[in-house]
């Protein structure tokens, strides 16, 4: 069919982040051990130039279920999708295209899950195609997107919970402090103990504040954070207590 000069095409674009092993060889001495990378799809056409994924809204789509589609059919329980903000300046045209971006997370379980049509490749945030030597770059605009999602991702990591996405049912609280290590792309205390123990008298601020919170307007102190009993033995040291996460990722903590 062809397209009216006032034709008008929305289309999903998604940043989907986790949480992953950081190589020995990319490992900088007191460098944290984990990384957070983002999901792009390889070079097509010819631009030759790596994108985000993302696809059209069509039919009877939400938003939301255009965005998983992007995503592998398997997708859906496990990831946390969040609208970023909705653009009309990223594609000229025609037809004119309205972006709808989202910010997705998505933790390593499920990770494999994660599988669209077209090949992709799990990239670390720091060094993107743009910015790796000899890499080619990011299609017009998914840089200026991959950008904005990434700083979204650490302001909100500041005041909500979204950090606890990223980690497996019952965690330690080293587990945790690399969680925000990678998304936050700083040291928290994985080479530093005095970090190490201020980030964890934080953690202990955070439950005892978020559970007050819940106290207030349900009654019950709820805090986010719950220690299990059980412990894990660790590759040194003495065995680390579990926790788990029952709290709302998205909570407004500040």
């Amino acid at each position: 069919m062809t397209q009216t000069p006032d034709a008008v095409c929305v289309q999903s674009l998604v940043a989907l982040f986790t949480i992953d092993d950081r190589p020995p060889g990319r490992r900088a001495p007191g460098q944290p051990p984990k990384e957070l990378k983002v999901l792009l799809l390889g070079p097509e056409g010819d631009s030759g130039a790596w994108r985000l994924p993302g696809g059209p809204v069509t039919g009877q789509d939400t938003l939301v279920r255009a965005a998983l589609r992007t995503l592998g059919e398997g997708v859906g329980p496990g990831i946390h999708l969040e609208q970023l903000r909705t653009y009309d300046d990223l594609d000229p045209g025609p037809p004119r295209t309205i972006v709808v971006a989202h910010i997705g997370l998505v933790p390593p379980a499920v990770r494999e899950a994660v599988r669209p049509s077209s090949p992709a490749t799990w990239v670390p945030v720091d060094e993107p195609p743009l910015h790796a030597p000899g890499r080619l770059p990011l299609v017009a605009g998914h840089a200026r997107v991959l950008a904005e999602a990434l700083q979204r991702l650490r302001n909100k990591v500041d005041y909500t919970l979204l950090a606890f996405q990223m980690l497996p049912e019952e965690f330690t609280m080293s587990e945790l402090r690399q969680v925000y290590e990678a998304i936050l792309g700083e040291d928290l205390g994985t080479s530093d103990e005095r970090r190490k123990a201020n980030f964890e008298r934080s953690i202990r601020l955070l439950n005892e504040r978020v559970g007050r919170l819940m106290e207030a307007r349900t009654g019950v102190f709820q805090p986010p954070i719950v220690r299990t009993g059980r412990t894990r033995k660790g590759p040194r040291g003495p065995a680390a207590h579990l926790y788990r996460f029952v709290g709302d990722i998205t909570l407004i903590t500040k």
